[in-house]
């Protein structure tokens, strides 16, 4: 019920409150009608929502304070005992975890669309194999060399667009990266048209958590 009247208040309102929370302190309050005069300000928007006890746990992250999270007894007066302190550390911790994870994740899915994007506008063909060696990325540069589209090359080999005669050597330069080994070397490809496209393919292992999964 309280929940329109407790937005945006400025924490300048509650500087005895904000000061223990940000030095990782809990507020632990049994009875708010005797609640020290520096904390009048505190004290005030308390008696305001008919609050008698309280119990309030820093929410902290690796910048400082996040936030805090808080149990209130309107009804009585109580003494919050060890348990409920303990367990109240513990939801705290669980969610600034939750958070923190999520916007990590953000990041990440930020980063992915940002490098994407570079991929995409990239002039140069661009093509990231999988550990079976076909196509989990190709960028629109390579699949205009190639005379088709990006959606009709993913999980295909490139072998199917490699001129007759040049197989075995993309096979050999494969291999090489399997074992963890870039390098560089001409190739042919041949387009939907038929044509035969001069590359040199510069191609570097793909590697996640230490291990080799696939080719760039």
């Amino acid at each position: 019920p309280q929940i329109e009247g407790l937005q945006q208040i400025p924490v300048e309102l509650t500087p005895w409150w904000n000061s223990l929370l940000a030095h990782g302190e809990y507020i632990n309050i049994p009875k708010v009608s005797d609640m020290q005069p520096e904390a009048y300000a505190e004290k005030a928007i308390l008696e305001e929502q008919g609050i008698q006890s309280v119990l309030v746990i820093p929410i902290t992250s690796d910048t400082g304070l996040f936030g805090f999270m808080g149990l209130d007894s309107v009804i009585n007066e109580r003494n919050w005992s060890k348990d409920e302190i303990q367990l109240l550390l513990v939801l705290a911790g669980i969610v600034i975890n939750t958070i923190t994870r999520q916007r990590s994740q953000q990041e990440v899915m930020g980063q992915r669309d940002f490098a994407l994007q570079i991929m995409d506008t990239v002039k140069q063909g661009l093509t990231v194999l999988n550990t079976q060696g076909v196509f989990e990325y190709v960028n629109p540069a390579y699949a205009q060399m190639l005379k088709r589209t990006s959606e009709q090359l993913i999980g295909r080999s490139p072998a199917e667009f490699t001129y007759a005669d040049d197989k075995v050597g993309q096979d050999y330069e494969w291999n090489k990266r399997q074992s963890g080994f870039s390098s560089s070397y001409p190739n042919r490809l041949v387009a939907a048209d038929g044509n035969i496209i001069h590359v040199l393919i510069s191609a570097t292992p793909r590697i996640r958590d230490g291990h080799i999964v696939g080719s760039i």
